[in-house]
């Protein structure tokens, strides 16, 4: 399956998945240049992705309306 993601979307799910265990954009980037080397995103976009993630995260857990709506999951078909 890792071999049907491109490049970019793999560093996208480990920034998420580093995001979510509290590293930093600096942190992050580091690890990445260590596995795609020049290949690997520049930082840059790493602290995009980063505040991104922070600010749905932030949202998700303030929004009243977050825990009132259910949760969709791989294979439900959507409605309406």
């Amino acid at each position: 399956m890792a071999d049907d993601l491109g490049i970019h979307t793999r560093q996208r799910v480990v920034t998420q998945l580093l995001t979510a265990e509290g590293s930093s954009p600096l942190e992050i980037h580091t690890r990445l240049r260590s596995v795609y080397c020049e290949d690997a995103i520049d930082v840059s976009s790493v602290t995009r992705w980063v505040l991104f993630l922070r600010a749905v995260r932030r949202a998700e857990v303030t929004s009243p309306a977050a825990t009132d709506q259910p949760r969709w999951r791989h294979g439900d078909e959507r409605q309406g």
